[in-house]
Order: C-alpha cells, then sequence, then structure tokens
C-alpha cells in the first residue's frame, strides 16, 4: 500500500522544496551579487544633514537587512521602518547604443 503513494509523496516533496526552498536560496544568492552604488538612504523624522546616508547600498545574504557601505568602509544598518526614501542615479543609456 506505501509503494502505490511513493509517487505522490516524491511529487509533494519536490512542490514543497520548490514553494519554499528555491525562493529562500535564490534570494540570498541574489543578495550576495547585488550592489547599488552611490545610494542615498534618508531616515524617516529627521530634518538636518547627518540623516542622509550616502554610499553603496547592500544587503545581508544571511538575515536579508539593507545596509549601507560609507566610504570610509563602514557598514550603517537600518531598519526599512526607519527609512524615509531610498534612491539612487539612474544609468544613463543612449538609445543608439542599444543595437
Amino acid at each position: 500500500m506505501l509503494e502505490k503513494y511513493k509517487r505522490y509523496w516524491v511529487v509533494v516533496a519536490l512542490l514543497f522544496a520548490f514553494y519554499f526552498v528555491v525562493p529562500e536560496v535564490l534570494a540570498r544568492v541574489a543578495a550576495v551579487f547585488n550592489e547599488t552604488p552611490n545610494a542615498t538612504v534618508v531616515l524617516s523624522g529627521c530634518d538636518n544633514e547627518t540623516c542622509r546616508l550616502q554610499g553603496t547600498l547592500k544587503t545581508d545574504p544571511i538575515t536579508l537587512t539593507q545596509f549601507l557601505v560609507k566610504e570610509d568602509g563602514t557598514r550603517v544598518y537600518f531598519k526599512e521602518e526607519n527609512v524615509s526614501m531610498i534612491s539612487w542615479p539612474v544609468n544613463n543609456i543612449h538609445s543608439d547604443k542599444l543595437f
């Protein structure tokens, strides 16, 4: 009787792996290779210039939290609920170089 449903449980296990495990792994792999240079993070509830943090925006592959690497190499971790805005310069793409 158990052999009769063996294929069913294998399919269920594979679906479970693809639905739950693969997105978690892909998010962490993307975090390793993703970085945004010249990003500006503006903290909420603050109006002075010290609340504007500038540097390279990265994502920690273990916790998937974003952090900013400043020019001197220090890492600044922040919670998403404390951020008012994140911006970065747009890449200038010339249409004549696309084709």
